[in-house]
């Protein structure tokens, strides 16, 4: 066997045993605010530095939404996670979107929904929606055509009625999480439930399935500058876990939407119907709910994740 055919011999053996990673073309929308307080999630870090670490996703561009904190500061938390983390020569552009929750009156197009736009005219894009929809139902309401354009929505958000109207990590019963990718624009949400764009839902009871402890923490410390930092602005997130809702480690919830991007062979889901249970309130902003339910006739099917492979925080430690 002469030298050439050897080559090709060798090359077409690796793609046999070792197939090329087809790359997902993903845009994330996402509102981080590591680092900011003690009581500031560290999440949306998480993810960013997930999906960086990953082969099977190709970034086409992140924009930025106000939540976890104000729009300026998630903007630029982003352009600093993206520095911390990313590989020299990632050239990845960082869009600001919405500061506010959307105004129907008023709808206009931001930085971020016209590069996700123009994005979207190029090619079909999974959407990683890391914090409330805000931008993507600007896109929706200022440009529809391109609705058919989205192959997925991947939000993290949703429960089932049986889970309560509160979140209680631990054992404590005073304090409590919300649904806050949902509350904080509810509206955007129902426009986005009612395209026909494929909904994804990463839920708490998703995400409770793993907890991140001082122990994986300290794994981090050991990697790189890139770990390391993440590490670091997890402490006082930990900290805030340990000592206020009384368990040993956080969920890392947004991180789990990316992971589901990278395989959904990790993740059992369920088609089921999901409706919006509109509630008054005189205190606080929303309390409306997303709600999951086959007994729900009317509501508009989303698929629904409730539980993980029991591997899968190893492979997502193992990567960052």
């Amino acid at each position: 066997m002469n030298g050439i055919n050897t080559k090709w011999f060798i090359v077409i053996g690796l793609w046999i045993f070792y197939p090329p990673i087809h790359a997902e073309p993903v845009w994330i929308d996402t509102d981080p605010a590591c680092g900011v307080s003690r009581t500031s999630d560290v999440d949306d870090c998480w993810a960013l530095y997930l999906a960086l670490q990953s082969p099977e996703l190709e970034i086409r561009g992140i924009s930025t939404v106000f939540g976890n904190s104000n729009g300026i500061t998630t903007y630029h938390k982003t352009q600093e996670v993206i520095s911390r983390v990313a590989d020299s020569t990632t050239k990845l552009k960082i869009f600001r979107g919405s500061d506010q929750k959307l105004d129907n009156s008023s709808i206009q197009p931001t930085a971020a929904s016209q590069a996700l736009a123009k994005s979207l005219r190029r090619e079909s894009l999974s959407i990683l929606a890391l914090g409330p929809l805000t931008n993507i139902a600007t896109l929706l309401q200022t440009q529809p055509s391109l609705a058919s354009q989205i192959h997925q929505i991947i939000a993290v958000a949703g429960k089932r009625p049986q889970s309560g109207l509160r979140f209680y990590p631990g054992n404590t019963s005073i304090l409590h999480l919300h649904d806050m990718n949902f509350r904080k624009d509810v509206e955007a949400f129902d426009i986005v439930l009612n395209s026909s764009i494929p909904v994804v839902l990463i839920p708490y009871e998703l995400a409770s399935k793993i907890t991140i402890t001082s122990v994986d923490l300290k794994q981090l410390l050991s990697i790189n500058k890139a770990s390391q930092w993440l590490a670091t602005i997890s402490e006082k997130w930990l900290t805030f876990w340990k000592k206020d809702l009384k368990v040993d480690g956080f969920f890392p919830f947004d991180s789990l939407a990316v992971a589901y991007a990278i395989n959904t062979q990790d993740f059992q889901c369920e088609n089921i119907p999901a409706i919006i249970e509109r509630k008054h309130s005189f205190f606080v902003e929303s309390r409306d709910d997303l709600i999951v339910s086959h007994d729900y006739k009317k509501g508009r099917n989303v698929n629904y994740c409730h539980d993980v492979d029991h591997g899968l925080k190893s492979r997502i430690t193992s990567r960052l």
